[in-house]
């Protein structure tokens, strides 16, 4: 409990000691000790102390730190071209190509100049047939070509008919020979069998005639197996290596075949050497093992 100081509880010996001095002490004591009560509520008091709490110090700021995301880039998008093929195309596999054996069929079709023995005109007509070819490659470009074909040409009304077989050997350049399409030079040589029949056989003369022949043609590869080639081949037929007559005894009669007197004298025919010249046009297909 508060106790009030001397100075106000106690009066001084020069003061007055009357009554009314005494109450009036007595009240100053007690509004006094009233106002000192109120000021230690005041300092005492929790919301007080609070506010001067709230308004001294400023409020406190919580900081988070934010995670980290860590964003990688994707990957660069590659495009893929689709080629679409067709199931029957395949790659023409060129590897080691000139070392391979081909084997082929052709048809051909030839043209001569000239005559034979000067028996008729009908001599050396347009003749036409089918042939047999190998084809031997050497190295990248060259290529060696062995043939034999069967050659035909009649006159019917003439009765005459004349049949050819032609063996050549020939060497063949190959300008691009990886392509697709090839293009190619040949020359060669070989010799032709060649039968000439008269009156349907009752006069029939043989030659053995050495030949040449040089040309171009074209070679298309369809697989890595098969191709195709045409081909343009300018020939020279100019020596007679051996000839060899044969004359029927129907022949003979002065009316063989309707002919009188066809076959008189015709032991004496002239077979000294004629020059011919001629083109051959062939195609066909080559099958390469």
């Amino acid at each position: 409990m508060i106790q009030p100081t001397p100075s106000i509880l106690q009066p001084q010996a020069s003061q007055s000691s009357c009554p009314r001095s005494r109450a009036h002490q007595y009240w100053l004591t007690l509004v006094t000790a009233f106002a000192v009560l109120g000021s230690a509520l005041m300092v005492s008091a929790p919301s007080v102390v609070l506010g001067e709490t709230l308004l001294s110090h400023p409020p406190v700021r919580v900081y988070r730190r934010r995670p980290v995301v860590v964003v990688q880039q994707p990957p660069p998008v590659r495009r893929v071209h689709v080629v679409h093929t067709s199931k029957r195309a395949k790659p023409v596999d060129t590897t080691n190509e000139w070392q391979r054996l081909g084997i082929g069929i052709r048809a051909n079709g030839t043209t001569l100049s000239g005559d034979k023995l000067s028996i008729d005109s009908v001599e050396n007509p347009a003749m036409g047939g089918l042939g047999l070819q190998f084809r031997s490659p050497i190295d990248k470009h060259w290529a060696m070509e062995l043939s034999l074909d069967f050659l035909q040409g009649t006159d019917p009304d003439k009765q005459f008919t004349q049949r050819t077989f032609p063996l050549m050997l020939s060497a063949i350049f190959h300008v691009f020979p990886n392509a697709k399409i090839s293009p190619y030079g040949l020359v060669g040589a070989g010799v032709h069998f060649t039968e000439l029949s008269y009156l349907d056989g009752k006069f029939r003369h043989d030659i053995l005639e050495i030949a040449g022949q040089a040309g171009f043609g074209i070679e298309v590869k369809v697989t890595d197996q098969l191709a195709l080639h045409a081909d343009l081949r300018f020939l020279s037929i100019y020596k007679n290596l051996d000839s060899q007559t044969t004359i029927s005894s129907q022949c003979q009669s002065s009316k063989a075949g309707g002919a009188l007197g066809f076959c008189e004298g015709l032991q004496n025919i002239d077979t000294n050497e004629r020059f011919n010249l001629g083109a051959q046009l062939q195609a066909g297909a080559t099958y390469y093992f």
